[in-house]
């Protein structure tokens, strides 16, 4: 009798786990294909990660692909078109899914659905209610990818005290209008007072949609489909004043030449910069850089991002939200493996250990990020109370990517009128949906 009881305990437990399906993973090799594991700062937590989940599951063995973010997503669409992709392959929700996922026929990514239905963690982690964001991963019906960390952008960061010494209130941070006449006081004494990424990168898609979202355009209407040529707005009126108004303000108050996002992060923690756009990731990085010692927590200010009144109307603040969720290729030899693993990567010690740079998905774990990260959960917090944005999941999204680079960078190097740049921007655009 006691036997049987141990039996019926046992295969309780293994239900409740999620794992009545999967059984017993034999010794396998599991391929994560990521761009953090040679990042100073990420890659001690992929390291820390893999070695946590083998301490319980010896049975399995987690290889990190060293990938850098600047080759990522040039590779893994050549990796997924000759087969060559890891078990896992780590996504931006903010580069699109589908032009990796519908490189193959019939998707190149496993539907997770019979796999996430009823599995909970160790820990008490149900994947099904616990995890942010699931629905955003469907595509026709399918889960294609786990939510695993997830971001946004830009809330204004200020000094106070250069506020302060001028006089400016932080709520004019919170107004187009207010933003410019602040900024432009602040620029003075070798100082500057606005500090905004308009480097040619990748990071445009975070940086830069926003302004024109919050004016009313972007490249779709709210980004959604259908995308064809007679709904593109990508010269639009309301881009055209958005881009106008952004070249003025960094002539006007910002430092001369293209600056990236770590360049302005690093004069604005010297005490150069009295403001800037910042992510939900930089905030960590000012809590460490910020000089002098002490700033962080006596001198740094977070203002929403402001609201636009045009024509009479008020328009509030769109907010870039973005994620990287985990897919399991269709190629994989171990997809039972590979599965146990990105589940482990939403527990809750993963999630909390993650929070040095991203939001949880995990909602277990938010009482905890308010109590340890108490910055990042008011930004977070503040961010939510407005609308979260993406650009559009295109199937060719990287040309697209390239095309909106180089069409705001010569509206705001003023290589081209911000119109012609604009103008030329949704020609291409016309002419990548052709080839679709």
């Amino acid at each position: 009798m006691a036997i049987l009881l141990f039996s019926a305990v046992a295969t309780a437990f293994l239900f409740a786990n999620g794992s009545q399906e999967k059984g017993k993973v034999q010794q396998a090799t599991v391929k994560w294909d990521q761009w953090w594991y040679s990042d100073p700062v990420r890659g001690p937590n992929v390291t820390w990660e893999i070695q946590e989940f083998e301490k319980t599951h010896p049975n399995i063995k987690v290889v990190p692909a060293a990938i850098s973010s600047t080759a990522y997503w040039d590779q893994i669409p050549l990796d997924i078109a000759s087969g060559t992709e890891g078990d896992i392959v780590t996504l931006d929700t903010g580069a699109g899914m589908n032009q990796y996922y519908n490189q193959r026929p019939g998707g190149a990514f496993v539907d997770l659905k019979p796999y996430i239905k009823g599995y909970t963690l160790p820990d008490g982690t149900n994947l099904e209610k616990d995890i942010v964001l699931l629905d955003q991963m469907d595509r026709n019906g399918k889960t294609i990818a786990l939510p695993f960390l997830w971001f946004a952008a830009p809330d204004t960061a200020y000094r106070k005290s250069d506020l302060k010494n001028a006089g400016i209130d932080p709520s004019q941070l919170t107004t187009w209008s207010g933003y410019e006449n602040a900024a432009k006081a602040l620029a003075k004494d070798g100082k500057y007072g606005f500090g905004q990424p308009d480097s040619q990168d990748v990071l445009s898609r975070w940086w830069l949609m926003n302004w024109l979202w919050t004016a009313g355009g972007g490249i779709f209407p709210d980004e959604k489909g259908p995308y064809t040529a007679d709904r593109l707005i990508f010269n639009s009126q309301a881009n055209i004043y958005a881009l106008t108004y952004l070249k003025r303000l960094i002539d006007e108050a910002g430092p001369s030449g293209q600056k990236s996002y770590p360049e302005l992060e690093a004069l604005f923690a010297n005490g150069n910069l009295a403001t800037m756009q910042i992510a939900l990731w930089g905030v960590g990085n000012l809590q460490k850089n910020m000089k002098p010692a002490g700033s962080f927590e006596s001198d740094l200010g977070l203002a929403p991002f402001p609201s636009l009144t045009l024509d009479g109307v008020t328009h509030k603040p769109v907010y870039v939200a973005w994620g990287n969720p985990l897919a399991l290729s269709t190629l994989s030899k171990n997809p039972k493996a590979a599965f146990e693993f990105m589940a482990f990567l939403d527990s809750k010690a993963v999630q909390e250990r993650e929070t040095v740079a991203a939001a949880p998905v995990n909602t277990l774990v938010m009482p905890w990020y308010k109590e340890h990260f108490p910055v990042q959960y008011t930004f977070l917090n503040d961010a939510r109370k407005y609308t979260f944005r993406i650009v559009p999941d295109i199937a060719n999204w990287n040309q697209w990517d390239h095309v909106i680079q180089e069409s705001l960078n010569a509206a705001l190097l003023g290589t081209k009128s911000v119109k012609d740049a604009l103008d030329w921007g949704q020609q291409q655009m016309i002419q990548l949906l052709k080839q679709n």
